[in-house]
């Protein structure tokens, strides 16, 4: 399974995503921190380290919709050299003024950045990896911005106890420009013809019967038992195959499971919201949908047919 996983263009693609998200996380942690050695305050380092989170958690179903559609290797490309540049501008211009204004803004759009990248590598998935590698690249995918969100603050606060801030600044903007001329090297097939849920005609028609069989793959058996869950009507699914799609496909399944669940057709923006709370990029949920259907996450469910343990995506009707 390796080898057919950790091929040249994929495995550059995640070296670039760990230098990316941990860099990113590093960063932003260590500038937390010169806030507070600045101001002294606690109250001041939380509320600047809380504002710099928003842009992940509100932007990223917009980072979806560009990799969606424009070709996923030039934005990662572009990302990581802008912010190099970033890096740089505020080293030079602001790092020794100590303006709260300015780390303030500078925190927010390094969360900018991240909230758009990560969907970019996810997208990129399916077209790097064989078919019956895909569940463990998505891991494989999944498990590094896990570690970057949980041990980048960690090694952003040795760096700083150990350096200070300034060299963090300058070794990351290296980093960073590194990270940009490896993937100036990779190689993402992209089709123009799947760039959107929206697409119309034949092409439609085509993305409509691949999306129904993506749905017959990962829907669960009924009768399957998930806990909190009574309804015998709630459509379960494998969340890692879903997560796993192409985007075009993966906000149809999504819709066909909504409906499916007695909702109604849900409109393309909380079709996104959905598609974040999938990929766990969201909050915990649950999220509603139009038509009173739920969405949840449950874990390790174990598969009436085969036995398997895997993780879920529960849609519940919540009327009766």
């Amino acid at each position: 399974m390796q080898s057919t996983i950790f091929r040249r263009d994929f495995t550059m693609v995640v070296i670039g995503q760990i230098i990316s998200l941990f860099g990113n996380a590093v960063l932003r942690f260590a500038l937390s921190l010169y806030v507070l050695s600045l101001t002294g305050s606690a109250a001041v380092f939380g509320g600047i380290l809380a504002l710099s989170m928003i842009p992940t958690v509100l932007l990223s179903p917009i980072g979806g919709v560009l990799a969606d559609r424009m070709p996923r290797q030039k934005i990662m490309v572009v990302l990581d050299f802008s912010t190099c540049a970033l890096i740089l501008g505020y080293a030079l211009l602001f790092a020794r003024s100590g303006s709260l204004g300015a780390i303030t803004v500078f925190m927010i759009l390094l969360a900018l950045i991240q909230a758009v990248y990560q969907p970019s590598v996810q997208a990129s998935v399916p077209s790097l990896v064989d078919e019956e590698g895909l569940m463990a690249a998505n891991g494989v995918v999944m498990q590094v911005q896990a570690l970057a969100s949980l041990l980048g603050p960690i090694l952003g606060g040795v760096l700083y106890a150990a350096f200070g801030l300034f060299p963090i600044l300058w070794v990351s903007s290296a980093c960073f420009f590194a990270s940009a001329v490896l993937e100036l090297f990779i190689r993402i097939p992209f089709s123009p013809l799947a760039r959107t849920a929206s697409v119309a005609g034949p092409d439609a028609e085509y993305l409509d019967e691949q999306a129904q069989v993506a749905y017959e793959q990962a829907l669960l058996p009924a009768g399957t038992a998930v806990r909190g869950i009574e309804r015998e009507d709630a459509v379960l699914l494998d969340r890692a195959q879903v997560a796993a799609l192409h985007p075009a496909l993966r906000l149809r399944v999504l819709a066909t499971a909504c409906k499916t669940a007695g909702g109604e057709n849900p409109g393309f923006e909380r079709l996104q919201a959905l598609d974040s709370f999938t990929a766990e990029s969201a909050v915990a949920g649950p999220v509603q949908m139009p038509g009173h259907v739920s969405a949840y996450r449950r874990r390790k469910i174990v598969h009436p047919a085969t036995g398997e343990r895997l993780d879920v995506l529960v849609l519940v009707p919540t009327r009766h």
